[in-house]
């Protein structure tokens, strides 16, 4: 396929030149084409930013592991808490590290779900709702 910019100049071209009316087939190829690349390049867009997302999650696990790996090195951390902490640590490095499936493997969708609850995300999350929620920022 002909890459978008590409098919929008030569369109172009031809509206200069009058064309269109002339080739009303052709037109509709490259309208077509157009269209379908300006879908693509909207595909690349939000994938990109689906990267950018997912790759800002990684970084806030990394960096809640170093807050804890810190807290974890004073004495006056409770012994009592030391278990769990370490266990948080060892999830948010695999999450950190890109294996968050891994990471939650040991908490039950149930208690997952609710969580989300509670935090305001919704249970079910389609591409959809991510689309909606990128647009919504754009428009801040």
């Amino acid at each position: 396929m002909t890459h978008p910019l590409e098919v929008l100049r030569e369109v172009l071209a031809h509206l200069e030149e009058g064309d269109f009316y002339e080739d009303y087939d052709e037109a509709t190829r490259m309208v077509g084409e157009l269209r379908d690349g300006i879908g693509g390049l909207v595909l690349l867009v939000l994938l990109s930013e689906a990267l950018d997302e997912i790759y800002r999650l990684r970084q806030l696990c990394a960096y809640e592991h170093e807050v804890r790996r810190v807290d974890l090195s004073y004495k006056s951390y409770p012994k009592s808490r030391r278990d769990s902490a370490e266990t948080l640590m060892a999830k948010l490095k695999l999450a950190a590290q890109g294996k968050s499936d891994v990471a939650t493997a040991d908490i039950s969708w149930p208690s997952l779900r609710h969580c989300m609850e509670e935090v305001g995300m919704p249970t079910h999350f389609t591409r959809a709702d991510w689309e909606a929620q990128v647009d919504s920022r754009r428009r801040k």
